[in-house]
């Protein structure tokens, strides 16, 4: 697998999330990677993040991998309370959305801002700039205002994805398909029909809005 990411990688970028987690396995493919690589034509950059503290590492990862990551560690700012950080993101972020979305966004409002400032980012800069690009996909104009704040900090992920107790699941399941389907209709209303704002919406890839549209049979205009 890490092999054939490489070669997919190909004068690119790969990026390995959640370091901690891989086996042994591929901690030894990734150490013999990172150790006989040569920067060519074909040289790969690649990242790997961790949401562990690098004096945790030497007890989750191998001790020679540990060495030869800790030579390019860098740890990320955390955002909470940290209004400089969040605004020095927030500018980078909002010219990558720009580009990749094809939008033409000079400015978030103030009050959009001050939610910034008061949001607990758990997932740090990933949610700041998965934010970000929400907010420019339900954007119109050329600045994101506070009118998008409701859509904006909201989330139906956690209520469509609770567990029902076993004795009620045929009912709770039912409620449960009829729960998703309102909420699909609804962010498709509020997306005028765009599946990429929708999915941003509901906080859900593409691939799966598109295979929950097919199974409710939701009529997308």
């Amino acid at each position: 697998m890490l092999l054939e990411s490489l070669e997919k990688a190909e004068r690119g970028l790969l990026l390995i999330e959640n370091l901690q987690k891989i086996g042994i396995n591929l901690q030894t493919l990734l150490l013999k990677a990172l150790s006989t690589r040569k920067k060519d034509d074909n040289f790969v950059q690649i990242i790997l993040t961790t949401g562990e503290k690098k004096e945790q590492l030497n007890s989750m990862l191998l001790p020679k991998l540990v060495d030869l990551l800790l030579k390019s560690y860098v740890e990320l700012p955390n955002l909470q309370e940290n209004k400089d950080v969040i605004l020095f993101y927030t500018g980078q972020f909002l010219e990558v959305a720009n580009r990749e979305l094809d939008k033409k966004i000079k400015k978030i409002d103030n009050e959009v801002l001050e939610e910034f400032f008061k949001h607990s980012w758990s997932g740090n800069i990933k949610e700041l700039k998965n934010m970000i690009f929400k907010a420019c996909l339900l954007t119109e104009g050329n600045t994101v205002s506070k009118a998008i704040l409701p859509i904006l900090f909201k989330s139906f992920t956690g209520e469509i994805i609770d567990p029902v107790q076993p004795q009620k699941q045929a009912i709770e399941g039912l409620k449960k398909e009829n729960y998703e389907k309102e909420k699909i209709i609804e962010a498709l209303e509020i997306a005028k029909g765009n599946k990429t704002v929708a999915a941003s919406i509901l906080n859900i890839d593409r691939k799966t809005l598109y295979n929950k549209i097919k199974l409710y049979n939701v009529e997308v205009n």
